[in-house]
């Protein structure tokens, strides 16, 4: 089970925090190659956005949850966005592990961003490394 509370909500009801979200951002993929295809530029605005609105210098992200559709339209076009964010920010290399939990358990339809959120929350918790990464 997962809930979600205000963090001075968990603090005071003495809940055991798995994770906060420091920030959240919205995008529109705008114009792209079809209704079910990703625009890089798009999901790489919404990615510096989000670092920006929660504070978070990109350079100590150690991991993020892909949607990872497992295609090979969609997965290939998410990293590029992923790739564009981080090299807009920073000049570091290789340094942030990607996954995908569909990888484990296919997609999930409305689950889907919920289960990113579970195995997250569980690789934070266990300190284990994605053993399922993708590649594009």
């Amino acid at each position: 089970m997962l809930v979600l509370k205000t963090l001075s909500a968990a603090e005071r009801d003495g809940d055991h925090i798995y994770g906060v979200l420091a920030a959240t951002a919205l995008n529109s993929d705008g114009t792209s190659n079809g209704l079910t295809a990703p625009n890089p530029r798009a999901q790489e605005e919404l990615l510096v956005a989000a670092w920006k609105a929660a504070g978070v210098n990109p350079e100590q992200v150690e991991y993020v949850e892909c949607h990872g559709t497992g295609t090979p339209l969609g997965d290939p076009i998410e990293v590029l966005g992923l790739k564009n964010a981080f090299e807009r920010t920073t000049d570091r290399k290789q340094f942030c592990g990607i996954g995908s939990v569909k990888t484990n358990i296919g997609h999930t339809v409305g689950a889907s961003g919920i289960a990113g959120v579970i195995k997250v929350l569980d690789r934070k918790s266990t300190r284990l490394n994605s053993s399922h990464a993708l590649a594009s």
